[in-house]
C-alpha cells in the first residue's frame, strides 16, 4: 500500500500531504522550504480541506495592571471676596439710598442705587377711577383742542330684528354714573359744544359728558337710546351701558367709536 502511495504521489507529493495535514491540524501557515508555486498552492488547497471549525471563543483573560499616573494639574487661583455694605442715603446714590458693592480691601466699590420712587399712574389713581385733572390745551391745524383724561373705545353691530343693543364697558370706572343728558351722539344738533368734531381726534370737550360718534356707516338704524345695564333707567352706570338701536331692515349696521370723561369732583 505504501508503495503504491508512493508511486503515485511521488517523494514531493508524500512531502506536500505531510506538510498540509500539519497545516490543517495546527491551523498554523507554515512557509514551506524548497517547494515550487505549484506545490504551495496544493498544500494549501489540501490544508483547506482538511482544516477544521474555528474553536470557540475563549474566556476573557485577567485585567491588566493600572497605567501609571498622570501629571499633577496645575493650582488654580484663589477667588476674590465680594463684600457689599449700606450706602446710606448721603452717599453717591443720594436720597435713594442702596448698596455698595466692592472686592474686599479693593474700595471704594460700585454703587448699586435704589430705584426712583415711582409716580402714581395716571389714570390709574387712588380708588382706580378716571380722574378729572389735570386739563391741557393743544393747538393743531389752527383749532385748539382741551385734553384731559378720557377713557376711549369703538361700537359695532350688523344685522337684528327690531333693536339691536351694543354694549360698552369702561375699564377704568367713573367715579360716578352719567345721566341722560351728559351722553351725547353725533346726529345731535348740539353734538359740538360737548364733543370735538371728528373720530380721528376724539375730545371730550365739557367734563363728565359721553360722546357717542358715528362713522357715517350707520344704515337702517337710529339711535334710540343710551341706558344702563338692564335698561331700567337711561345714562351709563360707572362701568358702562349699552346702545340701543332701532332698527328698520335686517340688514342694518352701524359702528363708530366713543369717548368718555370723569365729572368735575363735587365740592365739599
Amino acid at each position: 500500500m505504501l508503495q503504491r502511495t508512493r508511486e503515485r504521489l511521488g517523494g514531493a507529493g508524500m512531502v506536500i500531504s505531510i506538510i498540509a495535514l500539519v497545516v490543517a491540524l495546527a491551523g498554523t501557515a507554515y512557509a514551506a522550504a524548497k517547494l515550487n508555486g505549484t506545490q504551495k498552492k496544493e498544500v494549501e488547497k489540501i490544508a483547506k480541506k482538511f482544516a477544521g471549525k474555528p474553536g470557540e471563543k475563549g474566556a476573557t483573560g485577567l485585567t491588566g495592571p493600572p497605567g501609571p499616573v498622570g501629571p499633577k494639574g496645575a493650582a488654580g487661583v484663589d477667588g476674590k471676596s465680594v463684600t457689599v455694605t449700606s450706602a446710606g442715603l448721603s452717599s453717591a446714590c443720594g436720597a435713594r439710598g442702596g448698596a455698595i458693592v466692592e472686592e474686599k480691601g479693593t474700595p471704594p466699590g460700585v454703587p448699586v442705587c435704589n430705584g426712583e420712587e415711582g409716580k402714581e399712574g395716571a389714570p390709574w389713581s387712588a380708588g382706580g377711577t378716571l380722574p378729572t385733572e389735570p386739563v391741557e390745551e393743544t393747538e393743531e391745524g389752527g383749532e385748539v383742542f382741551i385734553n384731559r383724561p378720557i377713557e376711549t373705545g369703538v361700537w359695532a353691530f350688523h344685522g337684528g330684528t327690531t333693536e339691536a343693543w351694543v354694549p360698552f364697558s369702561f375699564p377704568i370706572r367713573l367715579p360716578i354714573r352719567l345721566e341722560e343728558e351728559e351722553v351725547h351722539f353725533s346726529s345731535d344738533g348740539n353734538f359740538g359744544d360737548f364733543c370735538g368734531a371728528s373720530a380721528n381726534f376724539l375730545e371730550v370737550k365739557v367734563a363728565g359728558s359721553m360722546c357717542i360718534y358715528g362713522d357715517g356707516s350707520l344704515t337702517n338704524a337710529t339711535l334710540k337710546e343710551v341706558c344702563r345695564p338692564g335698561c331700567n333707567s337711561n345714562g351709563t352706570s360707572p362701568a358702562g351701558g349699552f346702545l340701543v338701536f332701532k332698527l328698520t331692515s335686517t340688514e342694518a349696521s352701524g359702528s363708530g367709536a366713543w369717548a368718555v370723561s370723569a365729572p368735575e369732583p363735587e365740592e365739599p
